[in-house]
């Protein structure tokens, strides 16, 4: 099934059209941008996550920020979010980095520290480069090792759907409640249970895939003190 054709498909399912009739340009357009619109939120809510990437990037010697993102230092997706970081040293020994957030970035008083390898990695989830520091900053080389969450790309109307098994119809059914407004109506009881049916679902299984070789929501580690 092409984009377009779940568009239309999910105008049917409000009544805005008849069995195999469909949108036109407009209909189709407004219904693309609503999608991903739809799937950028999805990015952000971590049961509809299906999988977690692991990137490797390596470091370079007393440098401790680095952007991410098409065109930076790692030129590679922005992350949505990272899981979970470790630093692989060049003995293959994997360490793993306490993930902080800004107020404890700030609370570091000494950034510009080097030591034999980084204890903490903050994101500060910048636009459309992220900017991932760490400290202390490495006196080596060694690689970044990143699990970060795997994000539904935007798609535009002529692309193939390629999702797991079950997504299609749960983006079907939940952008048929998008849509409906945009055209004055309201869908089913039956449409809208089935829409929140389908995504706890995807949820239930993603929960219990992700949670088998991670934790969804780990808890906060201690802060780690380094000598000067």
């Amino acid at each position: 099934m092409k984009v377009q054709d779940l568009i239309d498909s999910a105008l049917r399912l409000f009544g805005e059209f008849e069995v195999g009739e469909g949108g036109n340009d407009e209909d189709r357009a407004d219904g693309l941008a609503v999608l991903n619109q739809m799937l950028a939120e999805w990015n952000t809510q971590q049961f509809t996550v299906y999988t977690i990437q692991n990137k490797q990037f390596p470091l370079t010697g007393s440098k401790g920020t680095y952007t991410m993102g098409t065109g930076g230092d790692f030129n590679s997706a922005r992350p949505v979010k990272i899981q979970r970081a470790n630093v692989i040293q060049s003995n293959g020994l994997s360490d793993e980095l306490d993930l902080i957030g800004p107020d404890e970035w700030a609370a570091i008083e000494e950034k510009s520290l080097s030591g034999l390898r980084p204890l903490k990695l903050y994101n500060d989830n910048d636009y459309p480069l992220a900017k991932l520091n760490l400290w202390p900053k490495p006196s080596g080389t060694p690689t970044l090792d990143l699990y970060v969450w795997e994000e539904i790309g935007t798609l535009a109307l002529d692309d193939d759907l390629d999702f797991p098994p079950g997504y299609e119809k749960a983006i079907r059914y939940n952008l048929a409640l998008d849509l409906a407004p945009e055209y004055g109506r309201e869908v089913s009881a039956s449409v809208a249970a089935q829409a929140a049916q389908l995504k706890a679902e995807l949820a239930g299984l993603n929960v219990s895939n992700l949670a088998a070789t991670t934790p969804l929501r780990p808890a906060p580690a201690a802060p780690q003190q380094v000598a000067a």
